[in-house]
């Protein structure tokens, strides 16, 4: 057929039946959509309850250590004085970057020890005014020495009560507020200037400040005449040096707070190992408070507080290994992470319940630090390893990175699932 008699067919074609087939073929497309689009919704819903049944046991499951020396709920004693409500999903941390994490090399190994801050060392001590004295009469000579002023006449302050038990003296030397305690544990002494519009301290013609904006080892290294005259006028000898930066998330003067620790690392096998905690052992001490500041266009920090700490202990004593304790791999330990089995941060269950969850699958960075216990029940606290996570969650109005930091035993621990049930339980009540 010839396409001119084609087209003249076609057009003859009565346009009700042209009609009709269109709507037969629109049906016979919808019926095929319908039928398949059943049979794939049929399919996902077999492949998610088969899913949601055998996820489960996809999931690691949660090592069992019948071996243990703790369990969960001892492990709540380690960041509780209640002892019942130690479990927390995270505290904050500010820092202006991930280089001022207070991190340290993880070291693999099979067991970890278990050491006891022994309190029962100092407290059979009794408060003895005459070792004070003798303590009071030699430092304060060399402290006037330095600062080229007169020791006035003073007077022992004693506080002995149901609730007090110590000695003290309060006095002012030239521009500089002096206070000298002496308890069962340590005499200290604390030294501050008594005019707040010149915070300084001066020993002789040197002044004690430090440039927040250098690095430590920087900032170390500016001190060496600071540390010889602090060495000479409380007549010690320190080999390390550490320092503790402080930050938040609203202060623009960079550092709120920056405290340098004069000590002897070897005094003690943990004196740079305790998470938050000051050395065991005797120490100098410069805290450079910034908290008045406004702004860091000045990074000179002169606002100095100097602590001299002696422990009327050996340090060796109050501090001793124990025990060994079987460790977890830090694989096990991300089994704990994943179902939330954390220590740590606030110790009360509002606090806890108002955080905004953080999902520590995809963590940042992992440390290893020894936390010892709060559990007012012990006369010798333990003091054993965790696995501190950090899992970066924002940036603060000022600019500093916040971090969530959380923690799991590095050790055995058993009970996990009873003890954190309880707890989730009793959240749910309160």
């Amino acid at each position: 057929m010839k396409s001119k008699n084609i087209l003249t067919a076609l057009n003859d074609i009565d346009p009700e039946l042209v009609a009709d087939a269109e709507e037969t073929h629109r049906k016979s497309s919808k019926a095929v959509f319908l039928k398949w689009g059943a049979a794939a919704a049929v399919l996902c819903l077999i492949c998610g309850l088969a899913l949601a049944h055998f996820l489960p046991m996809l999931q690691p499951a949660i090592p069992d250590y019948p071996d243990a020396l703790y369990s969960a709920s001892d492990i709540a004693g380690f960041f509780s004085n209640t002892y019942s409500e130690g479990t927390s999903s995270y505290t904050k941390i500010y820092v202006p970057s991930s280089e001022y994490l207070p991190l340290h090399n993880i070291s693999a190994s099979d067991y970890w020890t278990i050491y006891q801050y022994n309190t029962s060392v100092y407290q059979g001590n009794t408060l003895n005014s005459e070792e004070f004295q003798i303590f009071l009469d030699a430092n304060l000579a060399r402290i006037a020495n330095q600062l080229g002023v007169d020791i006035p006449y003073y007077m022992v302050e004693s506080h002995i009560d149901d609730i007090s038990n110590f000695l003290n003296v309060d006095l002012q030397i030239g521009n500089y507020n002096l206070h000298a305690s002496h308890n069962r544990l340590h005499h200290q002494i604390t030294l501050s200037s008594s005019d707040n519009s010149s915070p300084e301290v001066c020993l002789g013609d040197t002044v004690i400040e430090i440039d927040q904006q250098q690095s430590d080892e920087e900032i170390i290294a500016s001190l060496s005449t600071v540390k010889e005259k602090l060495f000479a006028m409380f007549d010690v000898a320190f080999s390390s040096t550490i320092i503790h930066r402080s930050f938040d998330g609203y202060s623009n003067c960079g550092a709120t707070s920056i405290d340098i620790f004069f000590f002897n690392e070897m005094d003690c096998p943990l004196n740079t190992g305790i998470d938050g905690y000051l050395p065991i052992s005797n120490y100098v001490r410069l805290r450079f408070n910034n908290y008045s500041s406004k702004s860091s266009s000045n990074s000179i920090l002169r606002n100095v507080t100097v602590v001299y700490d002696q422990l009327r202990v050996d340090a060796a004593a109050l501090c001793t290994p124990s025990r060994s304790a079987a460790s977890i791999s830090l694989e096990e330990a991300e089994i704990l992470l994943r179902k939330g089995y954390v220590f740590g941060g606030h110790s009360c269950p509002r606090c806890m319940a108002t955080q905004n969850k953080v999902n520590f699958l995809k963590y940042d960075f992992v440390d290893i630090v020894y936390i010892q216990s709060r559990n007012p029940n012990q006369a010798s606290k333990d003091i054993i390893p965790f696995y501190a996570f950090y899992k970066k969650i924002g940036v603060a109005e000022n600019g500093n990175e916040i971090y969530a930091k959380t923690y799991v035993p590095a050790i055995r621990v058993s009970g996990y699932e009873e003890y954190f049930q309880s707890q989730e339980k009793q959240h749910q009540n309160d």
